[in-house]
């Protein structure tokens, strides 16, 4: 009997305890949601910060030529290493890379258009499309273009143009050389040509910060949407 009394107020006295330890966690977070409200308004001028989620996704890769069989390769152990076929790689120590093969940029760009771009940009506009078309996002109708910005990182953008314009230049001189061989090489020209073909006229970056540069990207797009820019 005395056991049981003594189990009891032991009981009682654990109940207590626990009562007043969870009005301290509740006390505890009260405080801290207001603390975190508060923090929000003074980062963001005194205005609430934006859900950020993702609502369209593209992609062009050596798996696939949209996100989903891109995924799918994934899914599927999938390597996307193979022999390299856009140049004779026989001179070099290393034959294989990751290429993107059967990717045609004029279903996406007009043949006069694509011949100024770089193959980095046949990219950017080509998943950029699928996105856009994914999120079902109608510029005008569910958001002014001036509210839509664009980000897109970059490690080197065109490299390749400038490099064949130098060596038509050096071969053939300045009349036969690609004018469009610099412009179509900046890093900021495949953002460029995503908000030109989707007429989004909002924030435009671009990022370069060479293997980091698409999680800076989606890190500065994120920022953006959550400050309301």
């Amino acid at each position: 009997m005395a056991r049981v009394k003594k189990l009891s107020g032991v009981k009682r006295r654990f109940g207590r305890f626990a009562s007043f330890a969870s009005d301290k966690v509740r006390g505890a977070r009260k405080s801290y949601s207001r603390w975190r409200s508060r923090n929000n308004r003074n980062n963001s001028g005194g205005k609430p910060e934006h859900r950020v989620v993702i609502t369209g996704m593209g992609a062009i890769t050596n798996l696939g030529l949209d996100a989903k069989s891109t995924w799918q390769g994934l899914v599927e152990g999938r390597s996307g290493i193979s022999h390299i076929s856009q140049f004779d790689p026989s001179p070099l120590p290393v034959h294989i890379a990751g290429e993107v093969r059967g990717f045609d940029a004029l279903k996406y760009l007009e043949p006069k258009e694509a011949r100024r771009m770089a193959r980095c940009s046949h990219f950017a506009v080509a998943a950029a499309q699928e996105a856009f078309l994914d999120s079902g996002l109608v510029i005008e109708k569910d958001v002014k273009s001036e509210r839509v910005g664009v980000v897109v990182g970059t490690a080197l953008g065109g490299f390749e143009m400038v490099d064949a314009g130098m060596q038509d230049y050096r071969q053939f001189g300045y009349k036969r050389t690609n004018p469009f061989a610099l412009p179509a090489s900046l890093p900021n020209a495949p953002g460029h040509h995503v908000s030109t073909y989707l007429g989004l006229k909002g924030p435009l970056k671009t990022p370069v910060a060479a293997c980091a540069s698409g999680t800076e990207a989606i890190g500065d797009g994120a920022e953006l949407i959550r400050r309301g820019k």
